[in-house]
């Protein structure tokens, strides 16, 4: 997700408290309960973030035409994409 929100690689969805990284961290949430990986609570666990700090920036992702767009991809194409970057760091 950060390498489509910000194309030059810096984007840290973990560490950083930019709105980008918040976009993104709601991004990956509304992606994982689409496709079924996980709960909004299991991807706040993971980026260290509240839950209901998630949920809101997830509503504000899905009013959003651009991450509407974002979402729906699909998960195959997810997949191609984050196994095409993990070649090109190696």
């Amino acid at each position: 997700m950060a390498a489509r929100l910000d194309g030059t690689g810096a984007l840290d969805l973990h560490g950083s408290r930019t709105a980008l990284a918040a976009r993104g961290r709601a991004l990956v949430a509304c992606l994982a309960m689409q496709h079924q990986l996980c709960s909004a609570a299991s991807v706040a666990r993971y980026f260290h973030r509240a839950k209901s700090t998630l949920s809101e920036q997830m509503t504000a992702c899905r009013a959003r035409a651009l991450d509407r767009t974002i979402l729906q991809t699909p998960a195959q194409r997810i997949v191609d994409e984050a196994a095409a970057l993990t070649r090109r760091t190696r």
